[in-house]
């Protein structure tokens, strides 16, 4: 497995509720990159209109999903020549993927789960894989998919030259968010506990 090359991760944006204008952009400021307005805009394909791409490029930072890269490439440019400051991210789940959404244009999500290890997923100590929301699959990120997702995201979206970097999302220190009782992240046949198995 090739190094993971470095990406653009967001941490936390508190105030993003999609549509929502934080302040407005031609405020003076001493500051003139300061981000004033962002947008989480997780809509691709016929959801993301040409009738959308006004008011998308007016935010300083927009995070739409990968997929738009293959369905709405005329965004890019037309948001770039309106808002040459306009910063735009890959919307990415880090620890699962969405098996309803496999068969974009350029079959993104379905290569990304065919390189996806059988021992990589989530499961239970009886070896059962585990569900955590309808139409997803979670991953264990204690395995190989800890390399695996950010080296295919480097080369499968990254590398476009279509993205000012990536968005993961999905970011928890346990497993608490699962209702699940019984998750065995190595696989050695007994549960582990899901309030301190992802901490360090």
């Amino acid at each position: 497995m090739k190094r993971a090359f470095p990406l653009i991760s967001i941490v936390f944006l508190a105030a993003f509720t999609l549509g929502i204008c934080i302040t407005d952009v031609s405020a003076a400021t001493s500051q003139p990159d300061f981000i004033r307005t962002a947008n989480y805009f997780l809509r691709a394909g016929t959801d993301l209109k040409p009738s959308d791409f006004p008011l998308l490029s007016r935010y300083r930072l927009l995070i739409i999903p990968m997929e738009a890269q293959s369905y709405n490439r005329d965004f890019f440019e037309y948001a770039r020549r309106v808002n040459p400051s306009i910063i735009i991210l890959a919307y990415v789940p880090c620890r699962s993927i969405n098996i309803l959404d496999l068969n974009d244009g350029a079959q993104i999500r379905q290569r990304l789960k065919n390189g996806i290890q059988p021992d990589w997923y989530l499961k239970d100590s009886k070896g059962k894989q585990v569900s955590a929301w309808p139409g997803t699959l979670p991953v264990n990120i204690t395995t190989g998919w800890s390399s695996y997702l950010p080296q295919y995201i480097h080369d499968t979206i990254y590398s476009t030259g279509l993205w000012d970097g990536i968005f993961y999302d999905e970011f928890q220190d346990d497993m608490t968010y699962l209702n699940h009782g019984d998750i065995d992240l190595n696989l050695d046949g007994t549960p582990d506990d899901r309030a301190a198995s992802m901490r360090a």
